[in-house]
């Protein structure tokens, strides 16, 4: 075959740029400088390439979003699931009130383009705080019932028959129904481009997974609806 070719269909082959699958870098910054707990302040995000510590300012959309970030406190107590707005200069901002004074953990989750998903942990933490992460962590005890209420909604945890082992690909499923009549929830909406999101984090909030639904939302179905089953 020619140079240049697939030797096995003769087809001509293209040089193409991989994946860059080094962690990208995140700068914080805050303002005003020292943020204080029920007082709002903007967020400063700034992604920047591993080495030359250039700015990166293209990236993929995934679910229906750009940057997705994540806000929670070091107890565990405070969570939330908010999306900064990119600027000119390609950084990204947010105004952010945290509830109370400590140590909070930033989760940036984002895919650049041409490189792949990032989850960039960092910590914040409260100005005149005179506590240490150790004695802020949480202090979590096993919580055997697999279900749950959140106003009229029945929601049970269905974990794998085998044990969940680390490193190692596993499912569960949310089982949803009526609280008061039982009968299956299936008028789910889609939100942010699937039928729920979920993340999964460790006590010493270390490890993270940010993930969705192995049921798909169909595309150009506005009137789709899901559950009651949703699989992770």
């Amino acid at each position: 075959t020619a140079p240049g070719t697939c030797p096995r269909c003769g087809m001509g082959l293209v040089a193409m740029d991989p994946f860059d699958a080094r962690e990208y870098l995140v700068d914080v910054a805050t303002t005003p400088k020292p943020i204080r707990s029920g007082q709002p302040f903007t967020l400063h995000l700034t992604v920047r390439e591993p080495v030359s510590r250039a700015v990166i300012s293209r990236f993929d959309t995934v679910h229906e979003k750009q940057f997705h970030l994540f806000v929670i406190s070091q107890d565990l107590e405070h969570y939330q699931h908010v999306h900064p707005e990119q600027q000119p200069d390609g950084s990204w901002a947010l105004a952010v009130t945290l509830p109370r004074a400590g140590y909070y953990r930033l989760y940036s989750d984002f895919l650049p383009v041409g490189g792949t998903p990032q989850v960039v942990a960092l910590p914040l933490v409260t100005a005149g705080y005179r506590g240490d992460i150790a004695s802020s962590s949480a202090k979590l005890a096993p919580d055997r019932d697999l279900t749950a209420t959140v106003g009229s909604m029945q929601v049970s945890l269905a974990l794998p028959e085998s044990p969940l082992v680390a490193g190692r690909e596993e499912t569960f499923a949310f089982v949803l129904c009526d609280r008061s009549t039982g009968a299956p929830v299936t008028d789910l909406e889609p939100y942010l481009a699937a039928w729920g999101h979920t993340l999964l984090l460790s006590q010493d909030t270390l490890s993270v997974v940010h993930a969705h639904p192995v049921e798909l939302v169909p595309e150009g179905d506005p009137t789709a609806r899901g559950g009651p089953v949703i699989t992770f």
